[in-house]
């Protein structure tokens, strides 16, 4: 039996699970940062967004929390369409300043 570059990854969590520290940092930075909007703003990636995060807080979150923590903090996204690396997203976002 062959093993799989995967075999020893870890199972992707929830956001739900994320340590409550974590998930308090993460609520926190959104609320200080971000900004709910009418429209979807296509000039910053979730990527873009959830780097800059990573960055200020030393919190990482994966695409996928990252896409239910903003949903959990108010926002909506679109699929972005034209990423060829994984899954991206735009939200309904008014960023501060990146």
């Amino acid at each position: 039996m062959s093993l799989s570059i995967f075999d020893d990854m870890e199972e992707i969590k929830p956001f739900s699970e994320y340590p409550e520290e974590d998930r308090k940092k993460i609520f926190s930075w959104i609320k200080e940062n971000l900004f709910v909007k009418d429209r979807i703003n296509y000039n910053f990636s979730g990527y873009t967004i959830k780097q800059r995060l990573t960055s200020e807080t030393g919190v990482y979150v994966r695409t996928e929390q990252f896409q239910e923590a903003m949903t959990e903090a108010g926002f909506k996204s679109v699929p972005r369409s034209d990423f060829l690396h994984g899954k991206d997203y735009f939200y309904n976002v008014r960023v501060v300043s990146i």
